[in-house]
């Protein structure tokens, strides 16, 4: 079920500020695949330039983090192949150069600002450097805020108004998703 799509800009940069809904039987592409259409009706057929990881790491015995086989081989030539803008770990910063473009020339870019975690069970915590990074992205476009739940087995999209700061996107975000644990930093600071 979809609501709010009428928050979406008709034409112009926006960044989907989105959350990582995934888990067992529920994976983040259906999400993503709704959001996606959505914008590609509303906006006639503009296509959205997500951003992915370029390897899936999962924790193994002891707590150290391994990433899965053929994940950082599979995961940048899928991003190519689906137009998605791949984010290496410590390089954000050369995704939001990726980015750059795709907002300069009034298209849309969708982001989890939870990462890669899986969001099932609620909300995790928003690395602040994301924070600051799609605050950068409110320079160029419109963001806009878009809160994906599950009820009674069903998979509810909420696009949000537009908003000025990832703080407020964000906050949006966790007035409708619960919150797996409370954040060691709130959202409502920065």
């Amino acid at each position: 079920m979809l609501s709010g799509v009428a928050n979406l800009p008709k034409s112009g940069a926006v960044v989907l500020v989105a959350n990582h809904l995934q888990g067992p039987g529920l994976w983040i592409g259906w999400a993503a695949g709704a959001i996606t259409d959505a914008v590609a009706r509303w906006r006639a057929g503009d296509a959205v330039h997500w951003t992915v990881s370029t390897g899936y790491d999962r924790e193994t015995v002891g707590g150290a983090k391994k990433l899965l086989p053929l994940t950082n081989w599979a995961f940048p030539r899928v991003a190519h192949a689906w137009g998605m803008v791949t984010v290496e770990p410590g390089r954000a910063g050369t995704a939001l150069r990726k980015l750059v473009p795709v907002l300069d020339a009034g298209g849309v870019a969708g982001i989890f600002p939870e990462g890669a975690v899986q969001g099932l069970a609620g909300l995790h915590p928003v690395p602040a450097g994301t924070l600051r990074a799609l605050d950068f992205l409110a320079r160029r476009a419109v963001l806009l805020p878009v809160a994906s739940t599950v009820h009674e087995g069903r998979m509810h999209v909420q696009f949000g108004p537009p908003s000025t700061s990832a703080g407020e996107a964000w906050r949006f975000i966790e007035s409708r998703v619960r919150a797996v644990e409370a954040p060691a930093e709130s959202v409502a600071e920065s």
